[in-house]
Order: structure tokens, then sequence, then C-alpha cells
């Protein structure tokens, strides 16, 4: 069965909330300049 338009917005949610705890992560761990993008 097809995804409805609320569980797509809720997965993309939560998928952009995931990036920006693993990007908040490494920033933390490797400092900003450290940081590259692909890594992310």
């Amino acid at each position: 069965m097809p995804r409805t338009q609320t569980e797509n917005e809720r997965i993309r949610r939560a998928t952009t909330e995931q990036i920006l705890k693993a990007t908040m992560n490494m920033f933390i761990e490797k400092g900003y300049h450290s940081t590259i993008y692909w890594l992310l």
C-alpha cells in the first residue's frame, strides 16, 4: 500500500533529524574545520 502524505512528511522529518544529529556529533568530535562534507 502506498504511503500517505502524512507518513512521507514524518519520514522526511525523521531523516532530517538523523542527519542533523550526525552532523552535530561530527562537529563536536572533529571540530568545524576538520569536518568534511562527504563524511556526513
